[in-house]
């Protein structure tokens, strides 16, 4: 798009610099800010999944990151530029391939046999060596019942790659000691290395995706920023 494609260019010349302002602050920036956030996440392999309510907690939506008194701005970007319309309806939709191959995963672990009956093994262990460290689980059903309620609880660390976990957490003693060898048991299942790859897929997608839009803000503010003299942030 060239300069005189942007919309900020067709308005009067006392008009312009306030127009641009309000798009870099209210607009750009937490955009270019949220998509790195996201692309630091996909870097990590952290899918930010949240089993109890099946979503990714800090993937998709752009628009969360605009200040509820500034939508009529980010509604005036996305009526102007229309590439920015285009790579944020990508960028919103792209999540929901990824988050459905998380569903899957998720279910295949909280599920999986080897994994309940090792947790149950583990847990018998830490009752006798560790008591201290087992007070705060749900130990007063039978192991047959705990081992489903403790599956179901740490399953989404597993398909968010968390290796370990916050002395806060209510798991992370039992967690991080045997997150290794649970995380052996459920890599021996082929099912389970598919879904992590059907997972790897859509995050790359997403990643490009992500890439594209944040270069793509990043040579818009640059062009307007150029034309007018005006700094990126006020």
């Amino acid at each position: 798009m060239g300069t005189k494609d942007i919309a900020v260019f067709q308005l009067p010349p006392n008009l312009r610099e306030r127009r641009a302002r309000a798009w870099f602050d209210s607009v750009f920036n937490p955009y270019i800010r949220g998509l790195e956030q996201e692309l630091y996440l996909l870097s990590i392999h952290n899918w930010t999944y949240r089993s109890n309510n099946n979503r990714l907690d800090r993937l998709g939506n752009a628009e969360r990151w605009i200040d509820y008194l500034y939508i009529d701005n980010l509604t005036d970007v996305r009526q102007s530029l229309t590439d920015f319309k285009d790579y944020e309806d990508s960028h919103n939709k792209l999540p929901n391939i990824l988050l459905e191959a998380c569903i899957k995963l998720d279910d295949e672990i909280k599920n999986n046999k080897g994994f309940l009956e090792q947790i149950e093994t583990y847990i018998s262990a830490l009752k006798e060596s560790d008591p201290e460290e087992t007070k705060h689980l749900s130990l007063s059903n039978p192991l047959y019942e705990t081992r489903k309620i403790i599956a179901a609880d740490i399953s989404e660390y597993f398909v968010n790659n968390i290796s370990s976990l916050p002395r806060n957490n209510t798991y992370s003693y039992f967690y991080n000691k045997y997150h290794d060898e649970l995380e052996t048991i459920l890599n021996q299942y082929n099912n389970i290395s598919k879904l992590r790859t059907e997972i790897e897929k859509s995050s790359e997608q997403l990643k490009n995706n992500i890439t594209d839009f944040y270069n793509y803000i990043l040579a818009i503010r640059r062009e307007i920023s150029i034309q007018l003299d005006l700094p990126f942030a006020a």
